[in-house]
Parts: structure tokens; C-alpha cells; sequence
């Protein structure tokens, strides 16, 4: 385990190198922002989702008319990862590269040679930037996506609302994903409340409260992209953190129905299969390539709020 901080000591990031986890995003009053991991709910904090997302159909993948077995969310969260660069820049801010690569493992799942890195950076404005860079010598399908879980402060079961996400629109239309783990065909669509608190005429904000039954349908995943800002808000509507992305899926979970201590905002290159996929991987909706010679990039950052007093 390593600490990555800012030049104030205003963030703090605990980071699993083997494993490439995020185990703690810590704010100036000591205050973790990333769930805990407890198994009663959830025993992950934050991990990679590498090469696929969400749950290949039959828990296989296709190549060149072959099958090959693969583990919900792909395997790269299992690591081994190496430690590439630990260092502080010239303004205070920590950053840490780590690596994985293929290995004789890794081929029983994915026949493919490949060099994942993910880069955290601890900003002096209290920002954490995750970065990815994938390269291969061969041309490589693949998804990646980020899993981060972020509690709800003083979480009490019998609370009509746990808190709520903010968005900058007005709906968020959703492909059904149910237990089973597969993408279905049909979609929903939840409209949000008006944050009257935070509204302006150029600027609306909106809210989805976050109940016992938010997450009935268990994952709601946008794939407009179009959300590309959410912000969690505590019980009082105070701000918490913010995470910013670029990405086209966006999806939101918790476990129980949303009777749980924390939610899940998760920025996706990729997306579940469809219930009885049997194409080839490189034909799955939202998948990525990585040319030979050319690195495929992408990044996200959360930014932690100064909670103020209630």
C-alpha cells in the first residue's frame, strides 16, 4: 500500500499497488470519501475493469471463432501490477504509474500481448486524476472502465433518502440491466428532480435522491453519453465529491436496492453483453482498439468538496 498527497496534505490517496486499487480518497479533516470495503455490502473499493466490463455472455469471450472464459469484469484487478514511477512534480503533487502486462495467465482468457498503465495524480486543488494508457503490437480490442465506490455519510436504513446525485440534465435514460448481469434491449427512463438549491437560468442542475428502491433494476447505465458530471450530495445537499469524464457509458449501482452506505458512479468504455451474444469481441457495442504503434488514452477525475459545516 502506498499514499500519494498533495502539497497542503488536503488530500490523501491510499492506493492497493498490486492490485491497482484505490483504497481510500482522504479529505483534510480525515474524513474517507471511498467506501470502506466492507463484504457485507461490497468488499471492493475502486477496482480496474480491464479488457472487458460487466458480464461477458455464457462468462466467455469469442475470438477468431474461439471461446475463451472471462471473469466478470475482465481480470486485471487480480494483477500482479509493477510500480513504473512514484514521484512528486514541481507543485507538491504526488503521482504513482503503475503496470500489467500479459502473462502466461492472462492468454487462457485474452490471446492477446498488451501494456495497461494507470497513473494517479493527487492535485492541489483537491482533484484526483486517473489516467490510462493501453498499447499493444497488435491491433487490440478491448473495454476499460473505473468501479469507484463512494459512501454515504451516516447511513441509516430507515432514511426515506441516503443522498443524492446531481446532473446536469434533466433525465437519464437507461438500458436494463437486471441481476443476471446482462445488458437487456429495453430501456427506462427516470426523470430527475429540479435542485432548486443549485439551479440557475443557464445552469439547471438536477437530482436523483438515492432510496431503499433507487437500484431495483440493480445497475442504471446511461449510454448516451451525455453525463459527463456527476456530483454526490450528502443527506443536507452538501456536496461531497464530483467526478468528471469523458467516456460514452455511464453507469450507477449499489447493491440491496440502494439500501446500502454507498453508491457507485463508474465510467465505462465498454458495457455488458446482451443475453445470448455470440459474436466476436471486437463486434461488442462501445469497445475500444489500440492500433500497433499508437497508445489509446483516457482519463477521469473526482475532485473532493470542502464539506462545510451542516
Amino acid at each position: 500500500m502506498l499514499e500519494l498527497t498533495n502539497k497542503y496534505r488536503t488530500l490523501t490517496l491510499r492506493i492497493d499497488t498490486e492490485h491497482a486499487e484505490p483504497i481510500a480518497l482522504i479529505d483534510a479533516s480525515g474524513e474517507n470519501r471511498l467506501w470502506k470495503g466492507d463484504s457485507e455490502y461490497w468488499s471492493k473499493h475502486d477496482p480496474i475493469l480491464f479488457p472487458t466490463i460487466g458480464k461477458c455472455f455464457d462468462n466467455r469471450i469469442i475470438v477468431d471463432g474461439k471461446p475463451y472464459p472471462m471473469p466478470k469484469h475482465g481480470f486485471a484487478s487480480k494483477g500482479p501490477w509493477q510500480i513504473v514511477e512514484h514521484a512528486t512534480n514541481d507543485m507538491g503533487e504526488d503521482h504513482l504509474i503503475l503496470e500489467f502486462h500479459d502473462n502466461a495467465d492472462t492468454f487462457t482468457h485474452y490471446p492477446f500481448h498488451f501494456r495497461v498503465q494507470q497513473t494517479f495524480e493527487v492535485q492541489n486543488d483537491n482533484t484526483l486524476q486517473v489516467s490510462w494508457r493501453v498499447s499493444s503490437d497488435v491491433d487490440l480490442p478491448f473495454m476499460m472502465g473505473a468501479h469507484p465506490a463512494f459512501t454515504l455519510p451516516h447511513f441509516d436504513p430507515n432514511d426515506k433518502v441516503h443522498g443524492y446525485l446531481q446532473f446536469d440534465i434533466p433525465t437519464i435514460e437507461s438500458h436494463v440491466v437486471q441481476p443476471d448481469g446482462y445488458l437487456h434491449e429495453e430501456t427506462v427512463t427516470v426523470d430527475l428532480q429540479e435542485d432548486t438549491t443549485a439551479s440557475t437560468p443557464l445552469h439547471p442542475k438536477y437530482l436523483l435522491p438515492l432510496t431503499n428502491t433507487t437500484f431495483q433494476c440493480d445497475t442504471l447505465l446511461d449510454t448516451r453519453g451525455f453525463n459527463r458530471e456527476v456530483t454526490l450530495l450528502d443527506k443536507q445537499h452538501r456536496p461531497l465529491v464530483t467526478l468528471r469524464h469523458v467516456m460514452p457509458v455511464l453507469a450507477l449501482w449499489a447493491p440491496k436496492h440502494g439500501c446500502c452506505p454507498f453508491v457507485c458512479i463508474e465510467p465505462w468504455c465498454g458495457a455488458n453483453d446482451a443475453p445470448g451474444y455470440d459474436g466476436e469481441f471486437k463486434d461488442r457495442p462501445f469497445l475500444q482498439h489500440a492500433a500497433p504503434g499508437y497508445d489509446w488514452t483516457d482519463s477521469y477525475t473526482i475532485h473532493v468538496h470542502t464539506l462545510p459545516e451542516a
